[in-house]
């Protein structure tokens, strides 16, 4: 892994539990893969609040740096490991609250 990518999962992983409830590697999978595949931080935003980012400024300016530093995907199709890391953050939020 390289420092850049573990610099960015690290801003993740440290923000999560302020704003998720909760961080674990299918959370920063997820999130990673929202931020490569959004076109605009608003996407992004839209993306992640569906999976329970809360309507804040700092769930704002969150989004913003992640969409910032993620690496861009340039394929036009969603890739696998997006829906895999989508299915298993709504495992967990299922959990969380059982």
């Amino acid at each position: 892994m390289s420092s850049y990518s573990s610099h960015i999962e690290r801003y993740i992983s440290d923000n999560c539990i302020e704003l998720f409830g909760l961080a674990d590697r299918s959370i920063i999978d997820y999130v990673l893969a929202s931020a490569s595949s959004s076109k605009t931080p608003d996407a992004l935003f839209t993306a992640l609040n569906s999976s329970g980012l809360p309507d804040t400024a700092f769930a704002h300016a969150f989004v913003n740096e992640v969409f910032q530093q993620a690496p861009r995907k340039h394929k036009h199709k969603k890739d696998n490991t997006h829906r895999q890391a989508e299915k298993e953050v709504k495992g967990l939020r299922t959990q969380k609250f059982t």
